[in-house]
This record gives C-alpha cells, sequence and structure tokens, in this order.
C-alpha cells in the first residue's frame, strides 16, 4: 500500500514531469531540487513504485488509444520512411531551380535510428518482471 505522498509521486511521474519535479510536486524535498532528486531516486529503486507507475502510465495510453500495437505500427513506419532514399538536390543558378546531383542519395539516419532504438525497447524484455511487452509478429516468447 503506497502513501499519500508516494501516491501523488506516481501520478506526477505518469504526467510525463521529470521524476525530481515530480518528488517536489508530491511533497518530497521541501522544494530542495537535490534533496527531490535524491528522494526521486530512492523511490524509483521500490519496485511498487514502478510497477504503480507504468500502470497509470499504461493507463493513460489507453485511454488515449495508445496501444503497443499502434505503437509498434508507427515505429516500424517511421523508420521505414526515414530510411527510404531520396536523391540529392541542387540549386543551378543557370537552370534557375533545383537539380538532381547524379549518383548522390540521402537519407534520415538520425531518425531511422531513433524509431529503430525505441521498436528495440519495446520489444526488449521488461525491466522489473523479465516479460516481453510487445512480441513481433512471427516471434514467440522465449
Amino acid at each position: 500500500m503506497l502513501t499519500k505522498m508516494q501516491e501523488d509521486f506516481c501520478r506526477a511521474c505518469a504526467a510525463a514531469h521529470s521524476r525530481t519535479d515530480a518528488a517536489i510536486a508530491a511533497g518530497y524535498g521541501g522544494g530542495d531540487r537535490r534533496k527531490a532528486a535524491k528522494a526521486a531516486s530512492q523511490l524509483m529503486r521500490k519496485p511498487e513504485i514502478r510497477e504503480r507507475v507504468a500502470c497509470l502510465e499504461a493507463d493513460a495510453l489507453g485511454a488515449a488509444g495508445v496501444t503497443p500495437e499502434y505503437l509498434v505500427a508507427r515505429l516500424r513506419e517511421v523508420a521505414e520512411r526515414c530510411l527510404q532514399t531520396a536523391p540529392v538536390t541542387r540549386y543551378d543558378p543557370k537552370k534557375r531551380c533545383s537539380v538532381e546531383v547524379e549518383g548522390e542519395y540521402t537519407f534520415n539516419a538520425a531518425g531511422a535510428n531513433k524509431a529503430l532504438e525505441m521498436l528495440a525497447r519495446l520489444s526488449a524484455p521488461a525491466e522489473a518482471g523479465g516479460e516481453k511487452q510487445v512480441v513481433f509478429e512471427g516471434e514467440h516468447e522465449l
């Protein structure tokens, strides 16, 4: 059973506050950021706090219609779009327009890497329980 301050901390964390800001909002640290950061760190070491924050975050995502499957689909789409090659263009002052540079292509490596990193996190075992959060089609849990 969580105390009122612990519940307030969990709710503030789930509302996308930083952990330190969540601790301050819940009344930890007396307004001192260093004390609040220490309190937040100690609170997040407790499994019941982590579980409650995860539950509140999942409820908020579910209420917004965001499911793990939706996230995976959107992240896959972002990764695929970022990996598409596009011809490099440069302005040609003689033609007064952009022209393709022959043999040069570009793609959004940073966007692709971030989307793939997020997909990996979704498919990795959860920290606390060791269970997979999302299983891709054709894959099996170990």
